[in-house]
């Protein structure tokens, strides 16, 4: 019994190492999908023994550029909305507004469109919910590029201070409309 349990191990082990030595290969077939073989194939590559599959299925996609821009763009776009279900924003001819759609209330800051630095912190820049922060057109800078940041409140920074940080800043790039040269010059003309 004891020479049958060896030999039985000898066995596995030799096809163990048999398998270990024929290796894996990767395979792409005519339509693109990837396929894994015991046996070469044209243009396979053969796969490392004892690397984990998920290594092996896992590849870096490479983006140009352009493509990556794209993808940052469509990912801001896809977060401004998502961000519009708690604070509506709008900038058009009539001017800017943020209504507070949440149940909490929401502190705002607006920057330059690339600031050197600034710290949020929730002080007396709060709009209740239900309530909005107006500035009409007349008060904006025409063609100006800026971004509005908005958050909830977060922990206070020192307990019994009173000052509070931000729990999550949103920031939302935006540009004030130019201003028409008919309306420039009906303001500076009477």
């Amino acid at each position: 019994m004891t020479i049958s349990r060896w030999g039985t191990g000898v066995f596995v082990l030799t096809l163990a190492l048999q398998a270990a030595a024929s290796g894996v290969f990767r395979c792409v077939d005519a339509q693109g999908r990837v396929t894994f073989a015991d046996q070469p194939c044209e243009g396979g590559t053969r796969v490392r023994p004892g690397a984990p599959p998920g290594a092996v299925v896992r590849e870096r996609i490479e983006l140009t550029p352009e493509q990556r821009k794209r993808l940052l763009a469509d990912v801001q776009v896809a977060l401004e909305q998502q961000w519009q279900k708690e604070v509506e924003v709008t900038l058009d001819a009539s001017g800017f507004s943020a209504l507070n759609r949440s149940t909490q209330d929401v502190y705002w800051f607006v920057t330059p469109a690339e600031p050197i630095a600034w710290i949020p912190v929730c002080l007396d820049n709060r709009i209740a919910p239900g309530q909005a922060l107006r500035v009409p057109a007349s008060e904006l800078p025409s063609g100006t590029a800026f971004k509005f940041h908005w958050w909830y409140k977060g922990n206070e920074i020192n307990p019994g201070s009173g000052y509070y940080t931000a729990d999550r800043v949103r920031s939302i790039p935006l540009k004030t409309p130019p201003r028409s040269a008919g309306r420039l010059r009906q303001s500076t003309h009477p």
